[in-house]
């Protein structure tokens, strides 16, 4: 509750969100555990029939939740003793959030121009990730994880740029990484990008 707390307060604070966010709660069964069949239970008699596993035998269930939903179930998952793993250490009881469409904002709350990848030929600077857009995916649980994919638009990087990475450095929910920010540039013949290490002080 406490992290999904702070990205909540960093996704309201920075951005302007087009789209509402997706929040599902995974289950997977473990052979003969009868607390995570307990813990079944209670997740059925409060969100009723999930939207896989009907049947409610199944060894993998999960629940797509509104606002409150999600509260409850990371209430739960908070109160557990301890954290419910496979043999390979993923998480057996998650939650996985996902963010809408984001706009990065400034300090007033407008939103920051030349966000879409329509200004940048829709290029990919990751795999199933467009330069000029913003990607924010959660996994909370016992143990938790932030992905985040933001595309800052700035052209050069100048002290304006380094302004703006110290707000969003200010609202994030943990340590910003200081080594993974690249900048991009139109190639010569127009039609693509290329990317450079970029440090951030």
């Amino acid at each position: 509750m406490a992290s999904w707390g702070k990205i909540r307060g960093f996704l309201d604070e920075c951005f302007v969100a087009l789209e509402p966010l997706t929040a599902r709660l995974n289950v997977q069964r473990n052979q003969d555990s009868p607390d995570l069949d307990s813990l079944v239970d209670r997740f059925l008699d409060v969100l009723g029939v999930p939207i896989s596993g009907q049947d409610t035998t199944s060894a993998y269930l999960n629940w797509f939740l509104d606002d409150d939903q999600l509260h409850e179930a990371l209430s739960t998952i908070d109160s557990l003793p301890e954290a419910h793993v496979d043999s390979y250490g993923r998480q057996l009881v998650n939650l996985i959030i996902k963010a809408g469409e984001l706009k990065l904002a400034d300090t007033d709350g407008k939103v920051l121009p030349h966000q879409s990848s329509d200004h940048y030929l829709k290029f990919e600077g990751d795999p199933d990730r467009l330069l000029g857009e913003n990607y924010l995916d959660a996994e909370l649980g016992k143990n938790n994880f932030l992905y985040t994919y933001i595309s800052l638009p700035f052209e050069p990087v100048d002290s304006e740029f380094g302004e703006y990475v110290e707000y969003l450095r200010a609202k994030f929910p943990c340590a910003m990484s200081k080594s993974t920010w690249k900048a991009w540039m139109l190639n010569k013949s127009g039609t693509g990008y290329v990317s450079r290490k970029l440090k951030i002080a």
